[in-house]
């Protein structure tokens, strides 16, 4: 019966919610931004033009990394908060961190006369890189391109496959299936790590740049090109395994979406797409979502264009990078939590959250707060929570299995039920 009274009451209660857009965030930098990766909803990194950044407060604050290399930074990926690789589009360079960005060494291959695009680290020994002899993108373009791997975190290369065309992306939703794009319209598929790479069927005369997978079945991937100066492109899905294509969204039109230059799928459901840049200067683009699978496509409003690469760590929480700094949030503006924040006692956000809830409370009373989380039937279930000096609780939900919640929070004056999605 006790168990039962707390649903109600969790059913009962109020339910407040904001809403979610895109807001600025300040970078520090004037630099071009081409890359962004979180490794978790507080921990982030970003690269550009002798710049890498890192935040360890959801991109409230970026700080500017030391490498003691000049580079102009395109990729950025990280295994865990401490390890992680930035590859520079010049020389062959690839430097990497154990620390979290305090120190860096260049563990790329000395391949002086190259330019390294494509960059994807599997482990912190096992990564690929795509290299070659980058031109402006003008089809069909000469590239000699290789895809070169690591088995022992950088120390020696070896080649793997070879081109005379550009490789642009790479995108492994395991770590056996493993896809990539060429410029002449084809993907590659590698089932062994990257071992070995096949070349599908070609499916535009465009150039292929875009490529992102959820797993090893569903993905898409895209493409552009300009025709007279205006914008032209091509996105493409797969929900088996690459055997079959099927297009979902096409232009030839200046004035809207052109193609994949870069895609993220956040899950089944949301996709982003950054179209490269409207006039074919290559100056960067605007973002697309889908909400249905990529049938159909708005354009976001966002504060900034010029967007050159994006991250999302769940449907709710994204960031997205581009020219002069721009760095933009997509989640809760941080005015309209911190008005909830002082109304509302225990209100919880992200909502839905993938893996911390951040609970306010009132910062004199913590040592007396007390959350106790439970399932729609009343399982009751032990979940950490970590007191911090800024009004807030963080609740690890992380291993919480995805579904609706409830979440009882208390202290000397207050007490509260809410509702919360584990996604």
């Amino acid at each position: 019966m006790k168990r039962l009274i707390l649903i109600i009451v969790a059913i009962c209660s109020g339910h407040f919610s904001i809403a979610q857009s895109w807001f600025v965030q300040n970078s520090g930098t004037d630099s071009t931004l081409d890359d962004v990766y979180f490794v978790n909803n507080d921990i982030g990194y970003a690269c550009g033009w002798n710049t890498v950044l890192k935040t360890t407060d959801g991109g409230t604050n970026w700080l500017p990394l030391t490498t003691g290399f000049a580079n102009y930074y395109l990729n950025v990926r990280f295994i865990n908060a401490d390890t992680g690789f930035v590859s520079g589009f010049v020389s062959g360079v690839i430097l990497k961190t154990t620390d979290g960005g305090s120190t860096w060494s260049n563990i790329g291959p000395n391949i002086t006369d190259k330019k390294t695009y494509g960059t994807w680290f599997l482990s912190a020994d096992t990564g690929l890189i795509a290299m070659g002899d980058y031109n402006p993108p003008i089809y069909p373009t000469m590239c000699n391109s290789k895809i070169l791997k690591t088995h022992n975190g950088g120390a020696t290369w070896d080649t793997v496959y070879s081109s005379a065309l550009w490789i642009s992306y790479f995108s492994f939703p395991t770590h056996s299936v493993g896809y990539a794009t060429r410029n002449d319209g084809h993907v590659l598929k590698t089932t062994d790590g990257g071992d070995t790479w096949s070349v599908l069927d070609s499916l535009t005369h465009f150039w292929m740049s875009g490529v992102s997978f959820l797993n090893s079945d569903t993905g898409f991937v895209g493409a552009g090109g300009c025709n007279s100066g205006a914008a032209l492109g091509e996105i493409w899905k797969t929900t088996d395994a690459g055997t079959n294509w099927l297009p979902v969204f096409s232009s030839v039109s200046s004035d809207s979406i052109n193609g994949g230059y870069r895609l993220f799928l956040v899950n089944a459901n949301t996709t982003y797409n950054l179209g490269g840049s409207y006039d074919c200067t290559g100056v960067g683009g605007k973002l697309f979502k889908s909400t249905d699978g990529g049938s159909n496509w708005n354009k976001e409003i966002t504060p900034r264009d010029s967007i050159m690469s994006m991250y999302f760590t769940s449907e709710t929480n994204g960031y997205a990078v581009g020219s002069n700094g721009g760095i933009i949030k997509y989640g809760y503006p941080p005015s309209e939590v911190n008005s909830l924040i002082g109304s509302q006692f225990g209100f919880a956000y992200p909502n839905p959250a993938t893996s911390v809830l951040n609970i306010t409370a009132a910062a004199t009373d913590l040592a007396a707060t007390t959350v106790v989380v439970y399932s729609m039937v009343g399982t009751e279930f032990d979940v950490k929570c970590t007191f911090t000096t800024a009004n807030k609780i963080l609740l690890d939900i992380g291993d919480l299995p995805s579904g609706l919640y409830f979440y009882k929070i208390r202290n000397s004056s207050n007490t509260a039920t809410h509702r919360f999605i584990k996604q």
